[in-house]
């Protein structure tokens, strides 16, 4: 009886050691480092399920999640070039499509549907959602630098940072004169991780992008649009809008913009008309808001305006407003726009301050 018993459980050692060694030997399914998310490719269903992450603490103390290979990668490449006295550190990598959402609706009530379908991914269409998509950001002589109109001004640091992509598995993502092809303009801070330093090698030499080297169809929207598409897209409007039925000039032009603490928003109001809201800020607490409206003048890319609004806003250690004082119901004054640089110079009765430039200071949510 007891060789039976001990036979039993021998024989169920074995097949419980079996059924253990052939889990063992089952390799749980990965992604594909190599899938193309854009304007025309959704995100895989299944993709958020199979995703492991890892969290990077950038120099801000945020935390950012990064694919679990790409992030090994990036620390990697930021350790060599840091042994050249190049610094770089994270700004964002994966989003989620529950955030991407919430950026789409966010800007939906705040922008308008149309300025959001130009320059927010919809969601699940986002490269951001992989995980694999980095947008970098640079520490020079110790200080962060963030801002994209400022970082585009170190080109020769981009070079050097490009020039070590490959080597860990990193292809820069939107080239310069591959906008058509992209859906993208040029950013020297998105990198993407395409799985290993071979297939890198291949797409940084040859110049081409993703969508080039798994051969797929170009995208064919462009945001924003070149300079000499934009100046045609411009007059293709114009000669639409004497119709009646085209839509304002001033679409290309909307959006935020920045001026030291000052900050606008450009918006459009009907077919032809322009409403600019700038907050000018003196403190946490204090800030003077005007609220323009205008005839945008297609020609000289202008609005002229003389009963602006301009209220004096003061607000507790809550956040809540104190005081609200109207300053002026009659203000006088011009905005003038550039289609070269995307910004505008603004003239007013209330500032001593001539010509104040604004620059545009939105970053397309890929």
């Amino acid at each position: 009886m007891k060789k039976t018993i001990c036979t039993v459980l021998t024989l169920a050692l074995l097949l419980w050691l079996a059924f253990a060694l052939v889990s063992c030997g089952e390799k749980k399914e990965g992604i594909d480092y190599l899938v193309l998310v854009n304007k025309e490719n959704k995100l895989p269903d299944d993709w958020e399920q199979k995703l492991e992450v890892e969290i990077v603490k950038n120099s801000f103390g945020d935390d950012v999640e990064v694919e679990k290979e790409a992030c090994g990668a990036y620390m990697k490449l930021k350790e060599a070039l840091a042994a050249e006295n190049v610094y770089i550190d994270l700004d964002s990598a994966r989003r989620s499509v529950a955030e991407q959402q919430k950026i789409w609706d966010d800007f939906t009530v705040k922008y308008g549907e149309d300025y959001t379908k130009r320059y927010v991914a919809v969601p699940g269409y986002s490269e951001h959602h992989t995980g694999l998509a980095l947008d970098l950001y640079l520490n020079i002589d110790g200080n962060d630098v963030y801002e994209n109109e400022d970082m585009v001004e170190y080109p020769e640091i981009w070079d050097k940072i490009h020039e070590k992509l490959a080597e860990y598995g990193f292809v820069l993502r939107y080239l310069e004169g591959k906008e058509s092809v992209t859906g993208y303009g040029y950013e020297p801070w998105h990198i993407r991780y395409v799985g290993d330093a071979k297939t890198a090698k291949e797409i940084t030499e040859k110049g081409i992008t993703l969508e080039e080297f798994l051969n797929k169809l170009p995208v064919t929207d462009v945001t924003p649009p070149a300079d000499d598409e934009a100046e045609q897209e411009t007059e293709e409007t114009e000669e639409t809008d004497e119709t009646g039925d085209g839509q304002n000039p001033v679409m290309n032009f909307i959006g935020p913009y920045a001026s030291g603490r000052a900050r606008a928003l450009v918006e459009a109001d009907g077919m032809k008309d322009a409403k600019i809201t700038i907050e000018w800020s003196n403190s946490a607490f204090e800030l003077r808001k005007w609220e323009i409206k205008g005839e945008f003048d297609a020609e000289t890319l202008s609005v002229t305006y003389d009963d602006a609004l301009v209220t004096d806003i003061s607000y507790g250690e809550d956040g809540e407003t104190e005081t609200k004082e109207v300053v002026s119901e009659t203000d006088k004054g011009s905005i003038i726009f550039s289609d070269e640089t995307l910004s505008f110079i603004w003239n007013d009765e209330l500032i001593y301050t001539e010509n104040m430039e604004f620059t545009w200071s939105f970053t397309p949510e890929e």
